[in-house]
């Protein structure tokens, strides 16, 4: 697990969640989590794990927010979560959450970035219409979050 000590790096690292784009992994004990093209930030743990922290830290967990996601979307085990609190991200996933390999992909990163610019970060090739999906599947969670 992740250890956050009150150094100021740690904390302009975690007031700087919202602009991240994607978390990938890299082994089983080490992440990347990329801000842009040009800052990648690697941490001494697993994508699933700095998850997992950044949920706690928001005062719910990895699994009530993937539960959330099921409620609010009706089923698919590719469901984004959001985590919410001072964070305010949703994440979708390219595999099954549960899979150490799974890369996260921002909603924030979906919605500003093309799949051109994103294949250029060379993480993992995706489609247009993985793309797409990915996308809408966000904008679900986001909308049935926030719907009025």
């Amino acid at each position: 697990m992740l250890t956050l000590d009150n150094s100021s790096g740690i904390i302009d690292f975690i007031n700087s969640v919202q602009s991240i784009l994607i978390i990938v992994p890299r082994g089983e004990d080490n992440c990347i989590v990329v801000h842009d093209e040009d800052i990648h930030t690697p941490l001494p743990c697993s994508s699933t794990a700095f998850i997992r922290n950044l949920c706690l830290l928001s005062g719910t967990t990895f699994e009530g927010a993937y539960l959330a996601s099921l409620v609010l979307l009706s089923g698919g085990y590719k469901r984004p979560i959001y985590i919410g609190g001072r964070f305010d991200i949703i994440l979708v996933p390219s595999k099954s959450p549960i899979n150490e390999k799974c890369i996260w992909t921002s909603l924030y990163c979906l919605n500003r970035y093309s799949v051109e610019r994103y294949n250029a970060l060379h993480f993992e090739h995706v489609s247009l219409s993985i793309w797409a999906k990915r996308e809408n599947d966000g904008k679900r969670l986001r909308n049935r979050i926030f719907e009025k």
